[in-house]
């Protein structure tokens, strides 16, 4: 089944069956160290949820609906505990750093183990608020724009950050360990696309509605940007993870596989709209999953982080009208409204 993605019907590397995208989800691997949560706890600390609930009670009851917010009671599932034990070590997930890091956000504390105040939280993706959730606002006689600047500085991740905030999403929903999956049987992470689920349930939007409590649709424009870039930021961080795989014929390698194909025909399709989208086909040319060496398939990804890098400083370059046809019809999960406060 091998053949690149420059033969005559396109076919990638692998195919298999494809599976369910499921919530519990797997430990961060983020490419970036300044992204990584533990080092982020350490150095800031959280502020938990209900201080973020002070100015955005709307944002926060949204995701008390989610399921990011339930993995708060993973600890009491026997799923996760058997998950825990086949792991070896400790069996409770809340204690377990391999767990707690995407399951829970947690607050580092001096001489004592983190504590843990909600599941995957506000802080999960906008970063760890003791140093900037007094300041990303506009005070009397402040400038908005200065404040923004500083706390970005000191750690937030604003949603104008789209490759950050896109890295947040799949530091925990790509699954890189292999004995997570082969040892101690976590679901795969499979079919995750980012837009179904920030339109679907993940969408807080209040703060630019003149209505509060309208939950607003992400403009089209943001969601050409995160449909690409997402796109390209999943081939970029699956062929990674793949070229770093013991087993290639194991379940991840397979689940990724057709994660990465999924990711391709996405761009084939998209490449018509973005011209800088053509390279890809260039640099996939030749790669084979199971056959390709390591260091032949990071020289891919290296590539398409280039052109990653090229889009993120040329926004207009996604701006087009013709992949609003691409663009994710359905939406992941219920859309919270509170037009008429709760």
């Amino acid at each position: 089944m091998d053949s690149s993605p420059a033969s005559s019907n396109s076919k990638l590397w692998l195919a298999v069956i494809a599976l369910p995208i499921l919530l519990i989800i797997g430990p961060r691997t983020s490419i970036s160290q300044d992204l990584n949560p533990e080092k982020a706890t350490k150095e800031f600390a959280v502020v938990g949820p209900e201080k973020c609930a002070e100015c955005h009670e709307f944002e926060l009851k949204t995701l008390q609906r989610s399921a990011h917010q339930r993995s708060f009671k993973l600890h009491g599932k026997d799923a996760a505990t058997k998950i825990a034990k086949r792991l070896g070590g400790e069996a409770r997930v809340d204690k377990r750093k391999d767990c707690a890091a995407c399951h829970y956000t947690k607050k580092a504390r001096k001489d004592a183990a983190p504590e843990l105040l909600a599941g995957v939280s506000c802080e999960s993706c906008h970063g760890p608020a003791k140093l900037w959730w007094n300041l990303h606002w506009k005070g009397e006689g402040q400038s908005l724009a200065k404040n923004m600047a500083k706390s970005e500085k000191r750690g937030m991740i604003r949603p104008s950050k789209v490759i950050a905030l896109i890295d947040r999403c799949l530091d925990c929903h790509l699954v890189a360990d292999e004995a997570l999956i082969s040892k101690g049987g976590h679901p795969l992470t499979e079919g995750f696309e980012l837009i179904s689920w920030l339109q679907g349930e993940v969408r807080h939007n209040f703060l630019n509605s003149e209505d509060y409590g309208a939950n607003m649709p992400i403009s089209k424009s943001r969601r050409r940007q995160f449909f690409v870039l997402g796109r390209l930021r999943q081939l970029e961080r699956q062929l990674r993870v793949f070229a770093s795989l013991k087993d290639r014929k194991g379940a991840l390698a397979k689940s990724l596989g057709r994660d990465i194909l999924r990711a391709y025909k996405d761009l084939k399709k998209a490449r018509g709209s973005v011209k800088r989208l053509e390279k890809i086909r260039e640099l996939l040319a030749g790669i084979r999953l199971n056959e390709s060496t390591p260091a032949k398939i990071k020289e891919a990804s290296d590539g398409i982080a280039k052109i990653i890098e090229g889009l993120a400083k040329d926004r207009k370059a996604l701006d087009v009208e013709d992949l609003d046809a691409l663009l994710p019809k359905e939406f992941r999960g219920k859309v919270s409204e509170f037009r008429d406060s709760e």
